[in-house]
């Protein structure tokens, strides 16, 4: 993923209240999380994105590019 770093998903996630050690956490899932967390569908690079239609999704060209990469 050449999207926002480990680092920085963890960051965020702690600013939405996520409390723990989260290392074992893949960003796949710290993602899906926050997207939870924010009241959004857990999307993130899961069966649903194939049917994405999302514009104004934070994480859409991340996911978009895993998707691709999958295909391939």
């Amino acid at each position: 993923m050449t999207g926002p770093s480990v680092t920085r998903l963890q960051q965020v996630s702690e600013t939405l209240g996520f409390r723990g050690c989260r290392d074992s956490v893949s960003p796949s899932s710290l993602i899906r999380d926050i997207q939870e967390r924010r009241g959004q569908e857990p999307c993130f690079a899961s069966e649903k994105s194939f049917a994405c239609a999302a514009v104004d999704c934070e994480w859409g060209g991340d996911c978009q590019e895993m998707m691709s990469v999958w295909i391939c």
